[in-house]
């Protein structure tokens, strides 16, 4: 691994080393807010080594609106574990009716779920996947949903360039309209 450049290697929630799992609670511990632990996405040597995880998050109020974040969490040399940063990527809307809908942490992990509505969400990312030219997409997770001139639907993928093999963590929305499954946008999420 090259110093200062995530390795990204991703680990579905059932999947995830118990003590890679252990830096996430160490380093999570924070009152106020549960958080579940949906991937690993990788790590980085920088002061000692980065971990990338993305959580699904509940606040501890009345009516919380729970979101996707993505944390990233140092070990340094001494073994003290703290967070380097927290990025929120997708927050449920104050009103349902044109918001935006987190889905549930049981229907979020896509990719080991073994339902008809997580076959029917992969289905949809591949179509929509079918035209983006460059790299290559494969999704992790399923963080939710928007009614927005059809359905706009929300996703952690793992993108690798085709030319140089490289890998990086996107967040592609997708709209669906009657028929036709089109990709909105495309972020970088690390």
């Amino acid at each position: 691994m090259i110093v200062g450049n995530f390795e990204i290697n991703i680990k579905q929630k059932n999947d995830i080393p118990e003590n890679i799992e252990d830096i996430f609670e160490k380093g999570t511990h924070l009152i106020g807010v549960h958080r579940e632990l949906m991937l690993y996405l990788g790590k980085q040597i920088v002061h000692g080594i980065n971990y990338a995880y993305i959580a699904r998050c509940v606040p501890a109020t009345l009516n919380p609106r729970p979101y996707y974040e993505l944390i990233i969490i140092n070990v340094n040399e001494t073994g003290k574990v703290c967070i380097v940063r927290r990025e929120t990527i997708l927050k449920a809307s104050e009103s349902e009716i044109g918001g935006i809908i987190c889905s549930r942490e049981d229907e979020a992990p896509i990719r080991i779920i073994n339902s008809t509505e997580a076959n029917n969400l992969l289905k949809l990312f591949s179509k929509g996947m079918y035209n983006v030219l460059g790299l290559e997409y494969e999704a992790e997770l399923y963080l939710g949903h928007q009614i927005y001139h059809g359905c706009n639907y929300y996703y952690i993928a793992e993108a690798e360039s085709l030319e140089n093999k490289t890998k990086s963590i996107k967040l592609v929305t997708m709209n669906l309209f009657i028929d036709e499954v089109r990709v909105v946008e495309i972020k970088d999420i690390l």
